[in-house]
């Protein structure tokens, strides 16, 4: 039994390591705010170990987030909106 405990909570300790790494304190006053941050966390390490899988390399958690954000914001075509005169 505690063999398997240890096979299989492996990977749990291996999203802990990178969860930690990459730590921000998100204090809110709201209750589902860190349940948020934390599913977003688990979208974003899943992503990047299915990216990983599919390109065959391993990639820095920044360098996976920072082209994520590119490709993203990449698809949004914003124009600049004239300033307000007075």
């Amino acid at each position: 039994m505690v063999e398997d405990y240890n096979h299989f909570m492996s990977g749990v300790d291996i999203f802990d390591q990178r969860k930690a790494s990459l730590a921000f304190n998100h204090r809110n006053k709201k209750w589902y705010m860190p349940v948020y941050h934390n599913l977003k966390d688990i979208a974003l390490n899943n992503s990047r170990v299915i990216y990983e899988t599919s390109q065959g390399k391993k990639i820095a958690s920044t360098t996976y987030r920072k082209k994520l954000v590119e490709q993203m914001l990449g698809r949004c075509e914003v124009e600049p909106t004239a300033k307000p005169g007075r």
